[in-house]
């Protein structure tokens, strides 16, 4: 693998657009249901934030989003037969958080030049599946992005679980995004990495509350094997939740923002990437969404002072290319 090096720079946000999809295989619970409740809405909300703060983004969308009717079956689908169980097929206007064209209009529709990216077609998590099975949910989501006039070239796994790097190649794709560099050695052994996931523990509390940093979360992309380039997510912006975040308010600030600003802050002195990720259904409350402007109007502000540059992984992925040709 070849690590490249950046002479600026570079902010990327990716959204992992699921809908009902990203929690069809799990127990539901109340979370879980306010999470799918509020995904339209806060999807939409979303899209005009990042259309006033002129911040381009990429949207990594579930491919039976792109249809607008189905029989709930999917029989063509390799995956286990009550894989599909909670699909309720039907039409969008029947059930609207399991189909999502309209959504995606609205993204295509801004002037604000987002990236459309694949998610997988039902969320399958590609490490847990056999070849046949991810290459279907590749083949679904193509075709289904197809029928809109959408070609993909960057992928984001679901929940991050990072495997058939090689069927991404076949199809097509340029670019993923991988998981944070520290978190891939899987040769490690498991003391090691215990020992290793005490110390970042440890350290949770600088990161958030002091000036003191011990490990910054850029990133550099990386070509692998297959030729694809990797874009590592760096930080997940809504992490910090519960009862950890309604403390950490009550004495300080949000502590996700304080981090935020003091990695951008960072990014611009030493140059690289920070790739920061989240799902439009983590936005189920007024004070989420006032966490994503303030970041917003941050970046927003930087990006007009500074070299900062706001970039799609597509975008991203096809410079990386050039420079490795062109160094």
């Amino acid at each position: 693998m070849n690590e490249i090096s950046l002479d600026r720079p570079t902010l990327v946000f990716s959204l992992d657009a699921e809908l009902a999809w990203g929690y069809h295989d799990l127990n539901m619970n109340k979370h879980y249901e306010r999470c799918i409740e509020c995904a339209r809405s806060s999807w939409m909300e979303i899209l005009d934030l990042f259309d006033k703060y002129q911040i381009p983004a990429t949207w990594a969308i579930v491919g039976h989003l792109f249809l607008d009717k189905c029989d709930g079956k999917h029989e063509d689908h390799p995956a286990d037969d009550d894989w599909f169980q909670n699909d309720p097929g039907g039409t969008i206007n029947e059930n609207p958080n399991w189909f999502g064209t309209d959504l995606i209009k609205q993204i295509l529709d801004k002037k604000i030049e987002h990236e459309i990216a694949c998610h997988s077609f039902s969320h399958v998590e590609f490490d847990s599946v056999e070849r046949e099975i991810a290459e279907s949910e590749l083949q679904h989501s193509i075709e289904a992005a197809n029928i809109m006039n959408i070609n993909f070239e960057s992928f984001v796994y679901p929940r991050n679980k990072v495997a058939h790097r090689d069927l991404l190649k076949e199809y097509g794709f340029k670019s993923y995004r991988g998981v944070k560099p520290l978190s891939e050695n899987n040769n490690e052994y498991p003391e090691k990495r215990m020992i290793r996931n005490s110390i970042r523990k440890g350290g949770l509390f600088l990161d958030y509350f002091t000036p003191i940093r011990i490990n910054y979360s850029t990133v550099n992309p990386i070509i692998d094997e297959f030729g694809l380039v990797n874009i590592p997510a760096s930080l997940f912006i809504f992490g910090f939740q519960g009862k950890s975040r309604l403390v950490s308010e009550k004495f300080f600030a949000d502590p996700v923002v304080l981090k935020v600003k003091k990695e951008i802050d960072h990014l611009i002195k030493n140059k690289g990437i920070l790739h920061l990720w989240f799902h439009p259904n983590n936005l189920t409350q007024d004070k989420d969404f006032e966490r994503l402007i303030e970041i917003l109007e941050y970046v927003n502000q930087k990006k007009n002072k500074t070299k900062l540059e706001v970039k799609t992984m597509k975008i991203l992925a096809k410079e990386v290319k050039m420079l490795v040709k062109n160094p």
